[in-house]
């Protein structure tokens, strides 16, 4: 999860740093700019536009609680609504145990236990709920490469996002 924090902090022109001493704990420092009566946003933070998600429910299927918080802050500064399966199997159970209609995306991570995000999207999409194969499943995950990225395809997603979120990516 320090990966992903040190990568936004640096991607919003900050710095963090650590000292840990063994046996005593460990301080996490964080610097952020900030200029005054621009609301944080300086010239070296990225802008991001905003968005109108208020009609939107998201199935956020993300087994690092990390990174359930963030894609659960990002969404909702935007006006989403989310639930969250912690694994793939949570989440084939949480869909089809919803009306049709119930969510209008499912953001999918790949590498969770019990059930991965590659067999969640096959049985989704095999499933034989109203919604299985008219409903948005995008993979959101660190595996990136083109090989990634082609296998999330087909398996049944429709798009790929790969970690560390990057918001303006997300929202579009």
């Amino acid at each position: 999860g320090l990966s992903i924090v040190k990568k936004y902090v640096d991607m919003l022109g900050g710095s963090i740093r650590v000292t840990s001493k063994l046996g005593k704990g460990t301080t996490f420092e964080l610097r952020m700019p900030y200029e005054e009566g621009r609301g944080g946003q300086t010239a070296e933070s990225p802008e991001v536009e905003s968005f109108d998600f208020s009609n939107l429910h998201v199935l956020l299927v993300e087994d690092n609680v990390l990174n359930q918080e963030i894609a659960t802050m990002l969404l909702q500064s935007q006006g989403a609504t989310l639930d969250i399966a912690n694994n793939g199997q949570e989440a084939v159970d949480t869909f089809l145990n919803t009306p049709e209609g119930t969510y209008q995306l499912i953001l999918m991570d790949i590498r969770m236990p019990i059930l991965n995000g590659y067999g969640a999207t096959e049985r989704i999409r095999h499933s034989h709920h109203q919604d299985a194969q008219r409903i948005p499943i995008i993979a959101m995950t660190a595996d990136a490469y083109d090989e990634d990225v082609q296998k999330c395809l087909k398996c049944g997603m429709n798009s790929h996002i790969s970690k560390p979120i990057n918001p303006d990516r997300l929202y579009r």
